[in-house]
């Protein structure tokens, strides 16, 4: 099926009646990442999106975070989500997280226990008045640690699911300084 799409988009590229927009682009990326061919995507697919001029969408970033996250490639999942957050949101142009990118990152923050990726993206997604998938639920509930501020968050805004059901809060212990010797 590469080797079908590429020739097929190069006979678009040839015709002078039609353009390389970002769907074409992402029916590329799309194929790609099911195929789980991430050396071809980042060698040949995504410098498409400069050369054309073409700029991704939420629906790129969507499809390479899924296809990180089945890779396992947590980090790579976190740094998508965070090259988003640099836009600015005020521009036409910003990209906004849709759910399913959204549960990739809250998935991969927290197998990875990243509280702070965690905590911006639940944020953002009660922000869009989302909530997140149960099975993103449980693995956050599943976290070792889960800072107050991240506890509180989930407890007000998804803790109604029934996701979060610790009923103790598990606590590091406290240290003590020393006294200072006189």
């Amino acid at each position: 099926y590469i080797k079908d799409a590429m020739e097929l988009f190069e006979q678009l590229k040839r015709d002078e009646n039609l353009r390389v927009n970002t769907r074409v682009l992402n029916a590329l990326v799309e194929l790609h990442t099911n195929a789980l061919r991430v050396d071809e995507l980042d060698a040949n697919i995504l410098p498409l999106y400069d050369k054309h001029k073409v700029k991704p969408d939420v629906y790129t970033y969507q499809r390479l975070a899924k296809m990180y996250f089945n890779l396992a490639e947590y980090d790579l999942v976190k740094n998508l989500y965070l090259d988003l957050k640099k836009e600015p949101k005020d521009s036409a142009s910003a990209i906004k997280p849709n759910q399913m990118l959204f549960d990739s990152v809250l998935q991969a923050a927290g197998r990875t226990n990243d509280a702070e990726v965690v905590y911006s993206a639940l944020t953002d997604f009660i922000e869009i008045k989302q909530e997140p998938h149960f099975r993103c639920l449980n693995t956050l509930n599943n976290m070792k640690h889960i800072p107050d501020r991240l506890y509180v968050l989930l407890r007000e805004n998804v803790g109604w699911s029934g996701q979060m059901t610790r009923r103790t809060r598990e606590f590091e212990l406290p240290t003590f300084r020393e006294k200072p010797s006189r």
